[in-house]
């Protein structure tokens, strides 16, 4: 086939535009050339020296609902769905007019992508395909390049492990620092990755989760076109900055940014919105639990702790010690049954989603109920870097949703996870591969990122076992009683128990606290095993479907406030601006939860008056609690 070639000259280098003499009038020629020629003048001059002799052709023949153009080798194609768009150009027409559509045969609003125009369309296509030539000619920095040459010839390190290196085939899109800030997280190992899936509706365009190099095509359109990219994505803009050195639109500001989270009580389906202020930051911890009895737990379980100081105070190290100042960043598989299902935990069935919950409860939580030890290891960091991870936390919380599995993808990888994602520039860190709790805190203190744990208030939070073991040999001590364990106490004889509270007021105040502390522990786990017992028979059963269907309606809005970016306009993407959130919090947001909340109560009560006999053991209990707690 005889072609008609072009020439482009444009910042001291040359493009080839082969086009079909038989294929194209003139005038789309041109257009051709002229959208090229302003796609190249968008790009960082490291790319431009790269791609002195990229190519640019027709391809009458290439025809994809999806696509407009593709990439081989040093070239680019065009089809006939981006000639049929450059008509349009110009016009800055929008991409979803109904003349573009009639003309185009395609209907872009079915499309996720943000681009706003036709003119920008055509121009961040071209840029698309330029990354895949400029991330495929292994154009990488003095620092990689030296310890490739070094694994590569003695497998020497320079400081950094050759299992992040040795393999390097892409300029971008398979560096270490680069997949963990798109998702594309170890598994196995450091080698082996997979996408931890992210929040779809908050992408600019989804196809950026098909591949490591896709996520760099589209990621590089966005930071070269849109301003608000910076904003919206403010992790991967410091990427790019950094890694060309080059900040597109230098002189936008971004508007406030949002620093609200969902923070949920575990002890009902309650949420509430709260302000985080980065400037009110103290410290930032990493916050062990100690292993537990469950499958689930065994290994501990990992978390982050942000210590906040309250507002016109100094920032000093006594905010530790009032939990009411801390906010803890916990992954957690959001189930949505009734009950926790250990195989689906085990084959990822479930969503990995960053919650936010007061401290206080953390601590009721393993302290209390499950007689786990808390353990606050700090994470020495500078107040900028305690600002950016906390940004990183907030971002986490509205765009992730991955799969939670116990054993490989689990609260330790993704804590470890955000760590990477916040800074990218502690290579250190970027090394680490871990996939328990409790080994991932030994290997973030042997690298320094975690100091190591002060036995004093405010780091250390002993089990509540020794509280309550002391408790009981008082008891035994004042009431003649003989228990030796919890469980010992569990099973006090009704009767028994009966007589000794018809003389409550002749105890002494110590044994008074140490009774109550016993029956609140026991009334609370009473409660809790008396209902399961109650919805596992619903659930064999299938003859009660009230506590089910208000069940799956508190459970749609837990689901969407635990993942707060579901709840947002597909408009957006990424971390949403402040008025957006300000936006959600005056829809009927609130009013629904509220609802949700009431006709699960109701459908307890139902319930309550159904399984009387069942609950009665937790009435008593709980009508003792009441007598105890009208003697303080």
């Amino acid at each position: 086939m005889k072609h008609k070639p072009f020439v482009l000259r444009s910042f001291a280098f040359f493009v080839m535009i082969s086009i079909s003499a038989n294929a194209l009038a003139k005038p789309n020629e041109g257009l051709v050339t002229e959208i090229y020629h302003q796609a190249l003048q968008k790009l960082p001059p490291m790319m431009q020296n790269t791609l002195t002799k990229a190519r640019v052709q027709v391809d009458p023949s290439f025809s994809d609902p999806d696509h407009i153009a593709y990439q081989k080798g040093k070239s680019i194609f065009v089809g006939k769905t981006f000639l049929s768009l450059a008509t349009f150009w110009g016009q800055r027409r929008a991409i979803t007019d109904a003349t573009v559509v009639k003309t185009t045969g395609l209907d872009f609003q079915k499309k996720s992508f943000h681009h706003r125009n036709v003119d920008q369309f055509l121009i961040a296509t071209l840029i698309h395909e330029a990354a895949h030539i400029y991330d495929q000619a292994r154009d990488f920095t003095a620092l990689e390049s030296n310890a490739i040459v070094n694994c590569l010839n003695d497998g020497g390190t320079t400081g950094l492990s050759c299992e992040l290196y040795r393999n390097r085939r892409f300029s971008i899109s398979d560096s270490h620092t680069f997949l963990n800030l798109v998702g594309w997280v170890a598994q196995s190992s450091l080698n082996h990755r997979r996408l931890n899936e992210l929040l779809l509706s908050r992408s600019p365009d989804p196809y950026e989760y098909s591949s490591p190099q896709e996520a760099f095509a589209v990621n590089l359109e966005y930071f070269l076109l849109d301003p608000e990219y910076k904003c919206r994505r403010p992790f991967h803009y410091e990427f790019f900055k950094s890694r060309f050195d080059w900040a597109p639109f230098p002189s936008t500001t971004c508007p406030e940014l949002n620093n609200t989270v969902f923070v949920t009580d575990p002890s009902s389906f309650s949420k509430t919105s709260m302000a985080l202020d980065p400037e009110r930051l103290y410290a930032v911890d990493y916050l062990l639990a100690g292993p537990g009895p469950e499958v689930m737990s065994r290994w501990g379980h990992a978390m982050i702790r942000f210590i906040f100081c309250p507002k016109n105070t100094p920032l000093q190290e006594s905010c530790r010690n009032n939990t009411a100042n801390s906010i803890v960043l916990s992954f957690r598989a959001r189930v949505d049954e009734l009950f926790i299902n250990n195989a689906m935990g085990l084959q990822g069935k479930y969503d990995s989603v960053a919650f936010f919950y007061p401290m206080a409860s953390i601590i009721t939580e393993y302290n209390t109920n499950e007689l786990r030890d808390l353990q606050s290891f700090e994470i020495p960091l500078t107040k900028e870097q305690r600002k950016k991870f906390l940004s990183a936390a907030i971002y986490s919380h509205w765009n992730h949703q991955g799969r939670y599995y116990f054993l490989s993808n689990n609260c330790a990888t993704e804590t470890l996870n955000l760590m990477k994602f916040a800074f990218p520039e502690n290579e250190l860190l970027q090394e680490v591969f871990a996939t328990t709790p409790i080994s991932l805190a030994e290997t973030l203190k042997q690298i320094g990122a975690i100091q190591s744990l002060q036995k004093r208030p405010g780091y250390s939070y002993p089990s509540k076992l020794r509280v309550f073991s002391d408790a009981i040999k008082n008891l035994n001590e004042k009431l003649g009683t003989s228990f030796r364990s919890l469980e010992d106490y569990a099973s006090w004889n009704e009767t028994s128990k009966s007589r000794h509270f018809a003389n409550l007021q002749s105890l002494p105040r110590i044994t008074l606290l140490n009774l109550y502390l016993l029956e609140n522990r026991h009334y609370a786990l009473l409660r809790v095993n008396t209902w399961s017992q109650i919805y596992r028979s619903l659930e064999k059963n299938g003859d009660d479907f009230v506590i089910n269907d208000s069940y799956k309606k508190v459970s749609l809005l837990n689901r969407n406030t635990s993942t707060p970016g579901l709840l947002l306009s597909s408009k957006s993407y990424g971390m949403p601006l402040k008025n957006e959130v300000e936006d959600l919090n005056d829809s009927d947001l609130w009013p629904r939860i509220d609802e949700a909340s009431q006709d699960f109560k109701s459908a307890r009560e139902h319930l309550q008056s159904k399984y009387a006999p069942l609950l009665n053991d937790v009435v008593v209990a709980e009508q003792r609690l009441r007598v105890l707690q009208a003697l303080f």
